[in-house]
């Protein structure tokens, strides 16, 4: 039986330009086997690590944004199924009102606890729990 590789991910922000970099960033970028980043108008993420693929460049004129994310998160989640280590770096804020990377977290998870074994039954009752609590 083979078995599957299991990537990491991490997703950051990077703020606004590199005087924002916590510490704890500048690690998670220099670490990962491969950045995935939307924020072409930093260049200097390359000096961190030379393994960075400008993600913004799946954009185009006149193109659904919803195609956009999709094909982001295909990319993110093909690198984490290969195995890598990934650090998914977006301009600003990670989370703040960042379509990709809530979508990229949420499918991980799902995927995550699926290779776990836990039933899809058992893990949307657990999500639907975890809402009404909140």
């Amino acid at each position: 039986m083979t078995e599957k590789k299991t990537g990491k991910l991490t997703v950051v922000g990077t703020g606004m330009h590199r005087g924002h970099l916590t510490a704890e960033v500048t690690e998670a970028l220099m670490g990962a086997d491969r950045v995935l980043c939307v924020n072409s108008y930093n260049p200097w993420l390359r000096d961190l690590n030379p393994v960075c693929e400008d993600l913004d460049l799946l954009r185009a004129e006149g193109k659904n944004r919803d195609v956009t994310y999709t094909e982001m998160v295909d990319r993110v989640m093909q690198c984490l199924r290969s195995g890598e280590r990934v650090c998914f770096a977006l301009y600003g804020h990670s989370h703040f009102l960042v379509t990709p990377s809530t979508i990229v977290i949420m499918v991980a998870e799902i995927e995550t606890k699926l290779k776990r074994g836990e039933s899809r039954a058992e893990w949307i009752r657990q999500a639907i729990t975890a809402k009404l609590k909140k």
